[in-house]
């Protein structure tokens, strides 16, 4: 029958939309990937880092679109409601510290792109890259991210947070940590861009 003949062209129409869909995600990781390598292997370039803050900022747009599906859900912040065996924080603080520290053991923060929120993280247990020391002691040392967490929680999470609760804590508290290490990375690039820049000017 016709409707039937519809419904089928319809599903023929979203099965192949979803396929592209696909391909074209695919497309865009192995070109993500080349171009990872292309900077490994030439360290940094004017055009390598512009590529990569374009990545970055790609990444911070897609976690705020995430983390906006969810209300504020306020009790993620509060201390009181966790009640964590042996933890005084919050549940964010609970999954910041977890999370951090699982990927300090697994060398994350060896990276010299990669810099973490919480202070007192375990020591990596696996060997890592013999990443190359692009920047100065001096800069590589800046760590500003109590700062860029006061920022996110005080002034940019209720422009665009609507009030309320539906109960995803711990889905919302790994949105804001997706959201505030892509901010941390995107900040602390800046200083490979005027050390690239700098570098250049030579």
């Amino acid at each position: 029958s016709f409707p039937s003949l519809c419904s089928i062209c319809a599903n023929s129409n979203t099965t192949m939309f979803r396929f592209l869909v696909v391909v074209a995600v695919i497309i865009m990781l192995v070109s993500f990937a080349d171009a990872h390598r292309m900077v490994k292997a030439d360290e940094y370039t004017l055009e390598s880092v512009r590529e990569s803050l374009i990545r970055q900022e790609d990444t911070i747009i897609f976690s705020l679109i995430e983390r906006a599906r969810f209300p504020l859900n306020s009790p993620t912040y509060e201390r009181n409601y966790s009640s964590i065996p042996n933890f005084s924080g919050s549940l964010f603080d609970f999954i910041l510290h977890q999370t951090e520290d699982i990927q300090a053991k697994t060398g994350r923060y060896m990276n010299p792109e990669e810099n973490p929120y919480e202070e007192k993280l375990s020591p990596s247990i696996v060997s890592h890259y013999n990443f190359s020391q692009f920047l100065y002691p001096a800069a590589a040392s800046i760590n500003i991210n109590k700062k860029i967490r006061k920022v996110y929680f005080n002034n940019i999470l209720p422009l665009f947070i609507a009030f309320g609760n539906d109960g995803n804590y711990a889905q919302t508290a790994a949105n804001d940590l997706s959201i505030l290490q892509a901010i941390s990375k995107r900040i602390y690039y800046g200083k490979f861009v005027a050390e690239t820049k700098f570098r250049k000017s030579q």
